[in-house]
């Protein structure tokens, strides 16, 4: 082993040097948290074209029904809800990984 290796190994085990760690956690993390919100603004827009284009194949398969556009009213609100769920649970999830990659980088891997 190598003096520097000694001096790395010391260093990351001074409380000095994991003080440090926390505030660079700190400060990076509202940066992880904005840049999670940032994509799932961006994906919002997509995923509800795409859930739409879903329901109108879905609205002309079931064509037959008597009362279709209310079928149609009925699936376009929910369609909405769904879509704000489904982007507000990937944001949450993303965030979840960004921190959780976050804080293994900076304390277990003492970047």
């Amino acid at each position: 082993h190598s003096a520097e290796d000694r001096k790395t190994r010391t260093c990351r085990t001074c409380h000095i040097y994991n003080a440090h760690q926390k505030y660079k956690y700190r400060a990076i993390l509202p940066l992880v948290v904005l840049f999670c919100l940032g994509i799932g603004y961006l994906c919002y827009k997509p995923l509800f074209n795409y859930f739409q284009k879903a329901m109108t194949e879905a609205d002309k398969f079931a064509s037959f029904l008597i009362n279709n556009n209310q079928l149609l009213m009925d699936t376009e609100s929910k369609l909405v809800g769904f879509v704000m769920f489904a982007v507000v649970m990937a944001v949450f999830a993303m965030t979840a990984a960004g921190v959780s990659l976050l804080n293994y980088l900076i304390f277990k891997l003492k970047l």
